[in-house]
């Protein structure tokens, strides 16, 4: 086959497919009752269909799993199931291979709960605490520390269910049980609404909160994005890329960078620590800012070829694996008002993930910036283009990426992001030691 022109139809036709955010990766459809309703057999089958569709549609297992481990734990999981099981005994049980796939865009979903609500809460070391996004309103303080919702202890339903998530690691797996607190928990108690919140003070107090959703929520969207100004830097914290909020964002962009100019800032600090991915329209937006050279995200794909691409790639066949240039130039708007032309340094961790690891790849690879932070905990050659797949007995759903997208370095490998300046520790210490640096001659 003729692969720069198979390459260059790939191009027009999947733009930009491949940004798939943390934030995506957990829902599927809803679940059935609690009870038991699934026999050992029918897990099996459902084990069976599952590899055999995974197998089918990603591109290279390989890039994040160790083969020979889950070819072991495929064959001890179909051995160890027996009796009968409830949709969450079912789900508990099929979803141990989900670590194994070291991949948040590959492995087995919870059901959706579209009416499960919770106020806002982050996840570390084993418990739940509200995070910092509730609603000042809220009778709820950040930190407080979440010890039992209607009876139901949480710190043993994070240590059940967290070995369960997908995800490259424990710090990756954390981060989606916190974006989809309200749904694990409604698929943990067989419930979508709570009353009751036992709470644990700053202080070590404990107390009862009567939960109510019209106070203790989130907080308006500007918390997303933010700039603060300090010394002769400007600190841009970008916490997202979700496409839902671009107007805002590019407002957002519009008023931050004009008062960035208007404060002769010589440094911008980008901070991208929490920023779990979203939509390249976004991230392509900010970049507008900061280069007026083109870029591009990726140098080449891996795919595999499925009922889902074989039309775009003439030649191809069902089943196979093929490695295409893949590059998407962008070229940032010419005279762009207010385009930073200082020093750039963005700040990652490993939270920094999918869109994100694709943002800080193109300020590393294109010399836009520098990298600083931890390295990220997922790889920087992402997987992306996301397929689902419903189990036939217990209907629940599979997921699995079509490609591998490799950064415009061309390193070809599955390591994370890796800083140009290592900084240890994190939050305040991180941007202390940013801001006491020297700059660049």
């Amino acid at each position: 086959m003729n692969l720069p022109r198979a390459s260059q139809i790939l191009i027009r036709a999947l733009g930009a497919a491949f940004a798939i955010g943390l934030a995506s990766c957990a829902a599927a459809q809803p679940a059935p009752g609690r009870e038991p309703s699934f026999t050992a057999d029918q897990l099996r089958i459902d084990l069976t269909a599952w590899q055999d569709w995974l197998r089918s549609t990603h591109p290279d297992l390989a890039h994040s799993a160790d083969t020979a481990e889950l070819d072991r734990q495929v064959e001890a999981l179909g051995n160890s199931l027996t009796g009968q099981y409830s949709p969450l005994e079912a789900w508990m049980a099929l979803s141990r291979l989900n670590p194994v796939y070291a991949d948040a865009h590959t492995g087995l979903a919870i059901p959706s709960f579209p009416d499960a609500d919770f106020p806002p809460v982050e996840i570390r070391d084993g418990h739940a605490w509200i995070g910092a996004a509730i609603a000042p309103e809220s009778g709820l303080r950040p930190g407080e520390r979440v010890v039992t919702v209607d009876g139901i202890d949480i710190d043993a339903m994070i240590a059940n269910v967290l070995p369960h998530i997908r995800g490259e690691t424990d710090s990756l797996r954390e981060r989606i049980l916190q974006l989809r607190f309200a749904e694990y928990l409604a698929f943990w108690s067989g419930r979508t609404r709570f009353n009751q919140i036992e709470l644990q003070g700053i202080a070590g107090n404990r107390f009862s909160h009567s939960y109510t959703p019209q106070t203790d929520r989130p907080g308006e969207d500007g918390a997303a994005f933010s700039v603060e100004f300090r010394n002769h830097s400007a600190i841009l914290s970008v916490r997202t890329f979700d496409l839902a909020r671009f107007e805002t964002f590019n407002t957002f962009l519009t008023d931050a960078f004009a008062r960035i100019a208007a404060r002769d800032s010589e440094r911008l600090i980008i901070d991208i620590r929490e920023n779990g991915g979203g939509a390249r329209e976004l991230s392509d937006r900010l970049l507008a800012y900061l280069t007026e050279d083109r870029y591009t995200p990726t140098s080449a794909i891996t795919a595999r070829i499925a009922p889902e691409n074989i039309a775009r790639i003439p030649g191809a066949e069902l089943g196979q694996v093929v490695h295409l240039p893949f590059p998407q130039w962008v070229e940032p708007p010419a005279g762009l008002e207010h385009r930073f032309s200082g020093e750039i340094i963005v700040l990652i961790g490993p939270d920094t993930y999918s869109q994100g690891i694709v943002f800080a790849n193109i300020v590393q690879d294109f010399q836009i910036g520098r990298i600083a932070g931890l390295p990220t905990e997922g790889a920087a050659n992402q997987t992306g283009q996301v397929q689902r797949f419903t189990l036939p007995q217990t209907g629940f759903e599979a997921r699995s990426p079509l490609y591998i997208f490799w950064r415009a370095s061309g390193e070809a490998s599955s390591s994370p992001v890796q800083p140009d300046i290592l900084l240890p520790h994190a939050g305040e210490e991180q941007l202390t030691a940013l801001l006491n640096m020297p700059g660049e001659d």
